[in-house]
C-alpha cells in the first residue's frame, strides 16, 4: 500500500542516519536518500520527516554521549587533574567532529525538506537543528551537565597549555560559539569557553576578562606579573610557537594587549602592526581602567582579506578594499584608529570575510568553475582556522555575485567565472 510505502521510505532515510553517524556510510545510494526525502515531502508527510531525524539524531547523541563519558571519573576534574581534563576534552571533541560531519551528510540528503518545509515554517534547518541537538543531548543533558566540567577541563589545559595542543581547545570553543549564536542569552551558561575570567594580578590588583589566546600569550609572561621583573622579553616567533595559536588570531589578540590605550604589553618597535620580528614585554605601569576589565579584541580589516591570511601568499586587490570598507564603515575607530569589536558578536562576521576571500582567491586563479569544485575548494582553503558549511559558502557566493566579483555562465548557471 501507499502507507507501507512511504512507511519503509521513513525507515530507510532514519537507517540511512545512523549508518552515517556509525561510520558506515558507504554502501548508501545518495541518491536514492534524497529521492527518498523528496517522496515523503510530497506525500505530505514533511512533519513526520523532520520530527522523526530530530528524534534519531538526538537518540544517537545520547547513545553516544554516554558511551564515551558512561565510566569517565568527572571528580578528577574537579581536582584539577590534568590528563583526566585532556581526555575530556579530547572526546568531546571527537564526538563533536563526528556530529558535525556527519550532520552534513545528513542535511545534504534533507535540503528538499529545508526548503520546502523548514523555512516556510520559521523552524531550523536539519543543520542548525543538530547543532542545538548537540548542546540538548550532550553538553547539557546530565545533571550536572557536561559543560560545567568542560568549562573546568578547558581553564586546566590553559594553565597547562605548554604541554597540549591550543588547537583542541580552539575547536572546543568553535563548538560553543556554533551552538550559542552570539544573539542568544544562554551564551552566558556556556560563557566560560569563549571568556575566561584571568584573575592575572599584576601590582594593580584587577580582574581581567580575555579571550582565550589573550590568556595564553599573558600565561607566558606569569613569572613577570607575580615578581615584577622587567627581564622577560619574548619575540612573536616565540610567542607563536608556545602558544600554538594560527598567525591571523594571535596578530589580532596580540594588537588587543599591546597596541590598544591600555597596554598590558609593550611591543617593540612601536607601531599599530605585529610583525614576526616584533618583541613583547609586561608593561609594569599598566593600570586597569576600571575593577573588572574585559580586553577588547581588535580586528583589523585590512588582515581579514589578505592573501597572507589564507596561504601566507600575496594579497587580493580589489576585493580587498570592498570588505575594509565595510568593516569600517560598520564599527567605530578607537584612538589608536584600530577597529575594537566583542569577541562574540563579530566572530560569525569576520569568518564571512574569510570565507569571502576564499571563494574570491580561488575564481581568481581559477577563472571558471562548477558550484560544487569551488565549494570544495572553498572549505579547503579556509578549513585550517574553521569549517564552514556548504549553506553558507552559498550564500557568500551569491553576495558575491550581487557586488560583481563573479559571475554566472550564461551558458550554464551551475558555473561561475571571474569577473577581472
Amino acid at each position: 500500500t501507499a502507507k507501507k510505502s512511504l512507511d519503509q521510505l521513513l525507515a530507510l532515510l532514519l537507517a540511512a542516519t545512523t549508518d552515517i553517524y556509525n561510520s558506515n556510510s558507504s554502501s548508501l545510494s545518495y541518491e536514492e536518500l534524497y529521492r527518498s526525502a523528496y517522496n515523503l515531502v510530497l506525500s505530505k508527510k514533511a512533519e513526520l520527516l523532520y520530527s522523526s531525524i530530530k528524534d534519531c539524531i538526538a537518540q544517537i547523541l545520547i547513545e553516544k554521549a554516554n558511551s564515551k563519558f558512561g565510566k569517565f571519573n568527572f571528580s578528577l576534574v574537579l581536582d584539577a587533574n590534568f590528563d583526566s581534563a585532556l581526555d575530556l576534552v579530547s572526546k568531546t571533541n571527537e564526538l563533536w567532529l563526528l556530529h558535525t560531519a556527519s550532520l552534513r551528510l545528513v542535511s545534504d540528503i534533507l535540503i528538499y525538506l529545508d526548503n520546502v518545509y523548514a523555512k516556510p515554517a520559521r523552524k531550523p534547518c536539519i543543520y542548525d537543528l543538530g547543532i542545538q541537538l548537540f548542546a540538548d543531548s550532550v553538553i547539557f543533558y546530565n545533571s550536572p551537565p557536561l559543560s560545567d566540567y568542560l568549562s573546568k577541563s578547558i581553564l586546566i589545559l590553559t594553565d597547562y597549555y605548554r604541554s597540549f595542543n591550543p588547537a583542541t581547545v580552539v575547536s572546543i570553543i568553535d563548538m560553543s560559539l556554533l551552538i550559542f549564536p552570539p544573539s542568544t542569552s544562554q551564551i552566558k551558561s556556556l560563557q566560560p569557553l569563549s571568556f575566561f575570567d584571568s584573575k592575572i594580578k599584576p601590582s594593580i590588583l584587577a580582574e581581567l576578562v580575555v579571550s582565550t589566546i589573550q590568556m595564553m600569550v599573558l600565561s607566558l609572561f606569569e613569572e613577570a606579573f607575580s615578581t615584577e621583573s622587567k627581564d622577560i622579553v619574548l619575540d612573536y616567533t616565540e610567542i607563536e610557537k608556545k602558544t600554538g595559536a594560527s598567525p591571523i588570531e594571535l596578530k589580532r589578540n596580540l594588537q588587543s594587549l599591546a597596541c590598544t590605550k591600555h597596554k598590558l604589553l609593550l611591543k617593540t618597535p612601536v607601531s599599530r602592526d605585529i610583525a614576526d620580528t616584533d618583541t613583547f614585554k609586561v608593561n609594569m605601569d599598566f593600570i586597569p581602567p576600571k575593577k573588572v576589565f574585559r580586553v577588547p579584541l581588535i580586528s583589523v580589516a585590512s588582515s581579514l582579506m589578505s592573501a597572507n591570511s589564507l596561504e601566507n601568499e600575496t594579497s587580493i586587490d580589489s576585493e580587498s578594499s570592498f570588505v575594509s570598507s565595510s568593516l569600517i564603515n560598520s564599527h567605530d575607530l578607537n584612538e589608536e584608529g584600530l577597529t575594537v569589536v566583542p569577541d562574540l558578536q563579530n566572530l560569525e562576521k569576520e569568518r564571512m570575510h574569510i570565507i569571502d576571500a576564499a571563494i574570491v582567491r580561488v575564481m581568481k586563479s581559477r577563472k571558471k568553475l562548477d558550484h560544487q569544485k569551488l565549494i570544495t575548494e572553498t572549505i579547503h582553503m579556509v578549513q585550517n582556522k574553521f569549517l564552514p558549511n556548504k549553506k553558507t559558502i552559498k550564500q557568500r557566493i551569491e553576495k558575491l555575485i550581487d557586488r560583481d566579483f563573479i559571475e554566472r555562465s550564461p551558458s550554464n548557471k551551475n558555473v561561475y567565472l571571474y569577473i577581472s
